[in-house]
């Protein structure tokens, strides 16, 4: 076997070394016995079938591949290969199957994303087409790349911008749908900054906060002032609210007397990590933020409003920012001693985040890109959780509040209407681009 393996490995540097040297015959011949070694071997076959390809060998070059993709174990690389040469053949139908079953071995492979886009669309499925390049744009980014020029290679460019084109003009066709009978109903004056906020959106302007320290991970909303905390007057039912504070923490100790459907507030079903947003010093093992949930995405929990009807009457008064699929977010939060929520930004601009405190043990408190909020029991705040933020318990006790989502006091009524569209609509686009990946 070590003689097998450094015998690959000696064919292997003189094929590279012919190639540096634009050898071709020697190149040619080491490459060969690479794959005689080593059939799978993608170096070898990548300049094997470029050769062949650019000897206008085609059916060389495809051989080549189907052989080393005829391995139980051939890897999503060479089925990437498969699929680009059966595009460089016009042949989109075998394109896109060889790119599938790459993606199926390499579900993060971007690459393979991009051209099997490419394929689709060759094929007139422009939906499916959509949702392949949405994939590969979610997966290159998430991994540092195609954010701008220079995370691009060069020659992928006109590729990439025009994935991302097709992406845009689909959510484009969305937001035009929304937009036009909002404008016609309240006028263009009244919707004015909502269209500022949706050009935003699709790239036509570069809207950024006018505070650095605001960064919204999702959606910004031009034009309103930008402050961490929000002034009291700005939310006349603060004391409503305030006033039901002993009834509220009461049911709440039924709750945590029966221990029942509580759960993490995190939800960490996809790719992020309870690392990434806790910890507890003294506890390292199990830092520990919950939740028993009147709302969740916009989802209501009946049973919850039963078991505390005081609570949700208090929750009902108040203005809450309804959004279909989004919003809003709503359940006594409890966070155990000595966990810190790790500094995070939030999603948009357009809602804020409430805290009504119920359960304060000392040293407590919440920071906000600089400004610091000690909370008080029966105290109401709200503040712009775009901007960076963190929590932490450091006292011996169970940290309780009742967290809400509330519309930005800035927005107008027609504003909050027509951003309540704009979001669920695009969570709806969205999530019907992620259903084609399975």
């Amino acid at each position: 076997m070590s003689a097998t393996i450094a015998s690959l490995g000696e064919w292997l540097r003189r094929a590279q070394e012919h190639a540096q040297q634009r050898e071709v015959g020697l190149a040619e011949q080491a490459f060969q016995r690479v794959l005689e070694l080593d059939p799978a071997r993608l170096e070898a076959l990548e300049y094997l079938v470029g050769l062949a390809y650019h000897r206008r060998r085609p059916e060389q070059a495809l051989a080549l591949l189907q052989s080393a993709t005829q391995a139980p174990d051939a890897p999503a690389a060479l089925w990437v290969e498969l699929g680009k040469l059966h595009e460089r053949l016009n042949d989109p139908a075998a394109a896109q199957s060889a790119l599938e079953r790459a993606l199926k071995l390499a579900p993060h492979d971007y690459y393979a994303a991009l051209h099997l886009g490419q394929a689709l669309e060759a094929r007139g499925e422009m939906a499916a087409a959509r949702s392949a390049f949405f994939r590969a744009i979610t997966h290159a980014q998430s991994a540092g790349q195609w954010l701008d020029e220079a995370s691009t290679l060069a020659a992928l460019r006109p590729r990439v911008q025009h994935a991302m084109r097709v992406v845009e003009d689909g959510r484009r066709a969305v937001l035009d749908e929304i937009y036009a009978p909002l404008a016609a109903r309240h006028g263009l004056a009244a919707m004015a900054r909502v269209r500022q906020c949706l050009d935003g959106v699709l790239g036509l302007r570069q809207d950024t906060p006018p505070d650095p320290r605001q960064q919204p991970k999702y959606l910004y909303f031009p034009s309103i002032p930008s402050t961490a905390f929000f002034e009291r007057r700005l939310f006349p039912w603060f004391e409503a609210l305030e006033a039901s504070t002993d009834a509220i923490e009461a049911e709440l100790d039924a709750v945590l007397a029966r221990r029942a459907d509580i759960q993490p507030f995190l939800d960490l079903s996809g790719e992020a990590r309870r690392e990434d947003y806790l910890a507890n010093a003294q506890n390292p093992d199990d830092p520990r933020w919950d939740a028993y949930f009147f709302y969740r995405h916009g989802e209501r929990f009946d049973a919850h409003h039963r078991e505390a009807p005081l609570t949700s009457a208090a929750i009902d008064a108040t203005p809450l920012a309804r959004i279909p699929g989004h919003a809003p977010e709503i359940c006594y939060s409890m966070l155990t001693a000595g966990t810190h929520i790790l500094p995070h930004h939030g999603d948009s601009n357009v809602r804020v985040v409430v805290h009504l405190p119920l359960k304060v043990p000392a040293d407590c408190a919440l920071h906000v890109s600089g400004e610091y909020h000690h909370w008080q029991r029966g105290r109401a705040m709200a503040f712009d959780d775009t901007y960076r933020h963190e929590a932490w318990n450091r006292g011996e006790s169970l940290r309780v509040i009742l967290l809400m989502d509330s519309w930005n006091p800035y927005l107008s009524p027609v504003e909050r209407e027509a951003m309540a569209a704009v979001i669920a609509a695009l969570g709806l686009y969205n999530r019907s681009l992620k259903a084609g990946w399975a």
